[in-house]
Formats: structure tokens, C-alpha cells, sequence
């Protein structure tokens, strides 16, 4: 029984990490959408853009593990 609540404890884990991955993916993702706007560099967007991707797979690379453990 203490090695369920153990698991269960570890795997309810993963939830805080992945608010924290989309917390991050969030802040960096409107702090270069306002850079571009500030800075009229419409590159900035694209680096928006690649960096949500990023943040989009180290999430689902996280909602994997955590699936499987």
C-alpha cells in the first residue's frame, strides 16, 4: 500500500512540472511576441513561434514519462 501512495505521489509530481513547462513556455513566448512588436523585428515572431514548438514538445515529452511510469 506505501508503494502505491509512493507512486501515486511521484506521477502527481509530473502535473506541477508540467505547469511549470507551460508557465515558462508562456512567458517566453509573449516576451518575444512584445520584443518583435517593441523592436519592429518581424524575426522575433518566428523565434516566438519556434520557441512555443519547443516548449509544446518538452511538454508532451514530459506527458509521456509520464504516462508510462
Amino acid at each position: 500500500m506505501a508503494e502505491y501512495y509512493r507512486i501515486a505521489d511521484i506521477v502527481g509530481a509530473f502535473d506541477q512540472r508540467l505547469l511549470t513547462v507551460k508557465s515558462w513556455g508562456v512567458t517566453f513566448a509573449l516576451a518575444t511576441l512584445a520584443l518583435g512588436f517593441q523592436q519592429d523585428h518581424y524575426g522575433l515572431f518566428l523565434v516566438a513561434a519556434a520557441g512555443g514548438i519547443a516548449f509544446w514538445l518538452i511538454e508532451a515529452s514530459i506527458k509521456l514519462h509520464q504516462m508510462r511510469y
